[in-house]
């Protein structure tokens, strides 16, 4: 019974063949498993990026909102004493007045400036119309004033306007008082001067509306609970956004990665390459192939169960 020549490289060949498949086929299924897991935090990475910005927009949109509320609060608290000046007083002066108010510098500014602005207009507007304003005819209602004269109000403060009105209206009507003094000068038409229904009036209190001043404290209640909450959920996804950028600085790929492919780079060239070739050409009675074959063989297994001992080795220290 006669013997295959081409035994040796065959077995060679196919035992090298099994073990780059085996270990080339670990390695290859652990580099996708670790390149898929790197992609997953890169990706939660950039969706928590993308969260933390809109947390951080809605942060600011808040936060202003938060700061123009309370300077319009505040303006608004103190509207009578800006309005009953001929003049509003600088804005240095009015925090004099008022000290420890907590608010934004810009946004103070900028509404002072629009609150000037408005009054400046408002009295341009009502002096244009003083002509209009006859207090021997009617009492100082200027919602009345404005319908039946049929003015056209939309584009003012309606506030101020009113406030300016009601200046204009007294102004009027102590000019209109002193002169029936002068004309009249007794004290019966003084007591119905001071007695009568103008006079009354105006000296009623302004009615300021509880109704309004809780529902801005109840607003400003909400959008600072709101902002607490916004900070608290970007606090925390910061923490993740950091907890992930460290998952990934400290990531890595199985260690002397290049060791094993250059391992199983010469088993397979020298296990099945040169074998396949040998058995190709039918040189199975060359001495020198044959011990180069086997000697390369032996030393391509040796590398192989050197590199997967110093892999687990290093494993297993981390």
């Amino acid at each position: 019974m006669s013997t295959d020549p081409s035994w040796l490289y065959s077995t060679i060949a196919q035992s090298s063949a099994a073990i780059v498949a085996i270990i080339g086929g670990f390695i290859t299924a652990t580099v996708l498993s670790l390149m898929a897991e790197k992609r997953s935090l890169q990706n939660q990475s950039a969706d928590k990026e993308k969260q933390l910005e809109q947390y951080i927009e809605q942060e600011n949109d808040i936060s202003r909102n938060y700061e123009e509320m309370k300077v319009e609060i505040f303006l608004d608290d103190n509207i009578d004493e800006l309005l009953e000046q001929d003049e509003l007083p600088s804005l240095e002066q009015l925090m004099i007045n008022h000290p420890g108010q907590k608010l934004d510098n810009d946004i103070l500014n900028n509404k002072y400036k629009e609150l000037s602005k408005d009054k400046l207009e408002a009295k341009r507007f009502i002096e244009q119309k003083s002509n209009m304003i006859t207090p021997e005819n009617s009492l100082n209602d200027f919602d009345k004033w404005f319908k039946n004269n049929r003015l056209d109000i939309s584009n003012f403060n309606y506030e101020i306007l009113r406030k300016e009105y009601e200046r204009q209206y007294e102004v009027k009507k102590e000019i209109l008082e002193e002169e029936k003094r002068k004309s009249h000068n007794n004290l019966f038409d003084l007591f119905n001067i001071c007695n009568s229904q103008d006079w009354i009036y105006s000296l009623k209190p302004p009615v300021y509306s509880a109704y309004e001043a809780t529902k801005n404290d109840n607003a400003l209640e909400y959008m600072k609970r709101k902002l607490q909450e916004l900070r608290q959920h970007i606090a925390f996804i910061k923490t993740e956004i950091d907890a992930l950028g460290s998952r990934l600085k400290t990531f890595s790929y199985p260690p002397n990665l290049k060791w094993g492919i250059a391992t199983l780079g010469y088993l397979a060239f020298f296990g099945i390459i040169i074998p396949v070739i040998i058995i190709g050409n039918e040189l199975y009675d060359s001495d020198p192939l044959k011990w180069l074959t086997m000697v390369s063989f032996l030393v391509g297994i040796i590398l192989v169960f050197f590199y997967v001992s110093f892999l687990i080795w290093t494993l297993r220290r981390k």
